[in-house]
Parts: structure tokens; sequence; C-alpha cells
């Protein structure tokens, strides 16, 4: 595997699941479409052991005119809509809503596809861990997003939210059932022995039910909140609602003559953590106190002389200019020529990217 003039080459023998990928994005290619290919997929094409049904696709947003020269190309080489008309793709994806796309009267593998989200440009860029922060500068610059944000105690906040996290249960189990007032008694008995197990491993916990429900015959469920206390036909009822609810803000439409199906019964049960501060140092600090040194450092236009800080000692809302290195115990923040950053009230490093 070779990266090269922002091409990646993977020198391997294509598997079934390469072609098929190909096969499409050659479609997209062919309408002019600008798209990338996130998750799983890119996992297993760069080296990693794991399977995967559907691949992501994200798609720069089109006119409704793209999208059905898009949608003409697709149905000419043999594709269609799992859970939605392509004809409706438009509606969709411009409403924030996905689409599975798979070869004519196939499941899998599919394309799960949508609009790329301006979202992006408003969130600011998290960036953790010991080496994240190094490039959040400029991988910010890059997206085209303002903000990048460096959490207090960057390197080990994955450690801090596991110790911090709520100590959770999941308990469940599979029984296919219709969802039916005659069947509450049956409903009843799963949740009554889930939670004889919830209340045997977690004492006092916070109990929340689900299910995972789909029209019958589907081969895709949602997963939906079950109301708590005694299951009764109105139970049933409003399990329903909610059921199609969900499924229309997913699917775009709902088919109220369809009987519906519950496959697995869920139950989570939640002990509390406290909440815990990462502890801040409460003097008051001037730039001048936080100026450790300078040094260059390499930039795109070659080595550039550094003003390097020590994080621990940054005034709060004091805006600094770059280009600067922010030292910390396990972590460096580098922040380019034309940005400036602060440390905001609760400390974290926030970066205005120039």
């Amino acid at each position: 595997m070779e990266l090269s003039d922002d091409t990646l080459t993977v020198s391997r023998e294509l598997s079934e699941l390469d072609k098929d990928v190909l096969e499409f994005t050659q479609i997209l290619d062919a309408c002019d479409v600008n798209y990338v290919i996130v998750s799983g997929y890119v996992a297993i094409l760069t080296g990693r052991s794991r399977s995967t049904e559907d691949i992501d696709v994200i798609l720069e947003s089109l006119s409704e005119a793209e999208t059905e020269q898009l949608v003409t190309e697709l149905k000419d080489r043999g594709y269609w809509g799992m859970a939605m008309p392509l004809d409706e793709m438009y509606s969709m994806l411009s409403e924030g809503s996905r689409i599975r796309i798979a070869e004519e009267g196939e499941m899998y593998p599919n394309f799960e596809t949508w609009f790329v989200s301006n979202d992006v440009e408003r969130e600011p860029l998290s960036s953790y861990g010991g080496a994240g922060p190094l490039f959040a500068d400029r991988l910010a610059r890059k997206l085209g997003i303002e903000y990048a944000l460096v959490p207090a105690v960057p390197g080990v906040l994955s450690a801090f939210g596991l110790v911090t996290a709520d100590r959770r249960f999941d308990f469940s189990t599979s029984r296919p059932l219709l969802l039916s007032s005659d069947r509450v008694d049956e409903i009843n008995e799963i949740y009554d022995d889930l939670e004889a197990r919830a209340h045997a491993e977690a004492p006092n916990a916070n109990i929340k039910r689900a299910v995972d429900l789909r029209y019958q015959g589907q081969t895709f469920e949602l997963t939906v909140d079950v109301p708590s206390g005694e299951i009764t036909a109105a139970s049933i009822e409003e399990i329903r609602e909610r059921f199609e609810r969900q499924y229309e803000s997913v699917y775009g439409q709902i088919n109220p003559d369809e009987t519906v199906e519950a496959l697995t019964w869920r139950l989570d049960a939640v002990n509390a953590t406290p909440p815990v501060e990462p502890q801040m140092d409460t003097k008051e600090h001037s730039i001048e106190d936080a100026i450790k040194s300078t040094r260059p450092a390499y930039t795109e236009d070659g080595f550039v002389e550094h003003v390097v800080y020590d994080r621990y000692k940054l005034p709060v809302n004091e805006s600094i200019e770059g280009p600067a290195i922010v030292e910390e115990s396990e972590s460096t923040t580098v922040i380019g020529l034309e940005s400036r950053f602060r440390i905001d009230q609760v400390g974290n490093l926030l970066i205005h990217v120039g």
C-alpha cells in the first residue's frame, strides 16, 4: 500500500467487495459526483481484518437535476433503492436522510449514501490523544473548519472518560414475536426475566427498556424505547406509534397496514457515576509567565521560529497569536502562523484557525 500525490495505491488481488465498490464509484465518477468513502470499508482497504455489509458513501450536495442524472445512471446499471425507490433519492437526501443502494434484487453489499452536511463548517474540530493536537490547526485549515478544540488532559482523555463513565449493563434476549395486544403476557414475561437478571447484576440501577422492530418480512430493524411498567394493549399501541415515528424519520414513509414484528428485547441497567472535573490551576498567570523558549519548527514554508508555551501557565481568555507550540505533560499542540489561540474557562485550548 502506498500513498502518493493524494492517491492511495493498494497492491493486492481485488476482492469481490473491492469490485463492487469500484463499479459503484465508476458510476459516481461518470456523473461528476464528488464523494468520500468512510467507515468500515476504509479499514478493510487499509489492511484491517473485519467484515462489513454496507459501504458508507458521503456525496457532495447535488441539485435535483444532478440527482436525477445519477438515478438514471444507477437504474441503467441495474441498481435499486432497498427501502426507498431511487426516484425518491433527491427528496430523501436533501432532507438529511440516507438511502441504501444495491444491485437489483440484492441486499448485500449495499451503499449507504447521504449528502455531506454543512455542520462541519460550524462545529469545532476536536483533537485529542498524544499526537492529535500536533495536527489540529493544520487539519482544521484543510477542512475549512474555523475552530479547533484541544480539551484539557488530551493525552489521557480516553482514560478520563473510562473512569467517569456510568456503570452500564446491557441485557437482551432474542424472541421473534408479532407486536400484538394478544402477546402482552409473553412480553411481560420477557421483561420480568430481563429485570431479574439486571437486579442481580446491578442493584438499584436505573432501568431502560427497548425492542428491535421491523415490518414483517423486512431485514433491517429499528431500536425503539419501551415504556416502563406492565405492558398492556395501550402499551403495544404506544410502542407501534414510536416505531412508526422513527421509521418515517429514517425512511420518509410508513406502512400502517403492515404487521410489525419484534426480534430482540433489550434492557439497560445504569448506575450513574458522580461527575468528576479536571482540577485547574487557579493561580493568575500572564502570557509572559507561560513562555518557555523559542525554537524553529518545520511548516509548509520551511522552518519557522515558534514561541513555546507552558499550557499550565497560560492565562484564561487571553488571545495569543501564532506561530506557537503549546507543551503539556502528555501532548503538544502546534498553532500556525495565521492562527491564534486561548484557554477558555473550563481549560480547553481553543484555536481560531487563520
